[in-house]
């Protein structure tokens, strides 16, 4: 070890297993346990909380009367076409 580490207080320690170090030390050695480029995001992935049960039953029920309602669309070039969603079984 260079002597002005020495003369700043470094030791200089072994380490026999890194996993066991991490451990123990509440550590992580970056270069043994992430590819460049694949580091931990410093913030959490945002989580879906969904819609109010209200709002998603209104949401539906549009969605059901629009598609009651006949075709959606019409293309002078092809027949008429209507989109429909089929209830999940």
């Amino acid at each position: 070890m260079p002597s002005t580490y020495q003369r700043r207080g470094f030791v200089r320690e072994e380490i026999f297993s890194m996993g066991k170090y991490e451990k123990e030390s509440g550590v992580v050695h970056e270069a043994s346990n992430f590819l460049p480029g694949n580091e931990p995001a410093p913030l959490r992935e945002p989580s879906s909380q969904g819609a109010p049960a209200e709002l998603r039953d209104r949401l539906i029920d549009d969605l059901r009367a629009a598609s009651q309602s006949g075709p959606w669309t019409t293309n002078e070039n092809q027949p008429l076409q209507s989109f429909n969603i089929d209830a999940p079984l």
